[in-house]
């Protein structure tokens, strides 16, 4: 038998984006995103294994690559796109660029209601960052 969720249980995403090395991708991600660490686990030797942080109200964690998570270094490319929604996306899109990110689809008005462009991070994630016009 199916459980149902409590009608009063919030439900949301929480991407973790593996990396080589966390403490490059916050300084990115607060320079390009505005993003904000809420909390994070260092190991003994400095390094930052994992942080939390949100861009306004959506939340993502940042995962240092270790031996249990090779298989990462496996991958070419990620096959995700992380979709942001931000009042002003061309804002943004330029702030994630003059960051080090890599412009892969200028920000244009489609047909089906979004102003939206492409960056990749210098981390291998893909990004698009949009508002619904």
């Amino acid at each position: 038998m199916m459980e149902t969720i409590a009608a009063n249980t919030e439900t949301s995403f929480a991407p973790v984006l593996y990396m080589p090395v966390v403490a490059d991708a916050l300084a990115y991600y607060q320079k390009a995103f505005n993003a904000v660490e809420l909390r994070r686990w260092s190991g003994g030797d400095g390094t930052i294994h994992v942080a939390e942080m949100t861009i306004g109200n959506a939340m993502f964690h940042l995962h240092e690559i270790t031996g249990k998570d090779a298989h990462f270094n496996e991958q070419p490319h990620s096959f995700i796109t992380l979709g942001l929604f931000t009042a002003n996306p061309d804002m943004m899109m330029q702030q994630a660029l003059d960051a080090g990110g890599k412009l892969l689809n200028p920000m244009q008005d489609y047909d089906y209601g979004y102003r939206q462009g492409d960056v990749l991070d210098p981390f291998g994630h893909k990004w698009t960052l949009q508002q619904k016009i």
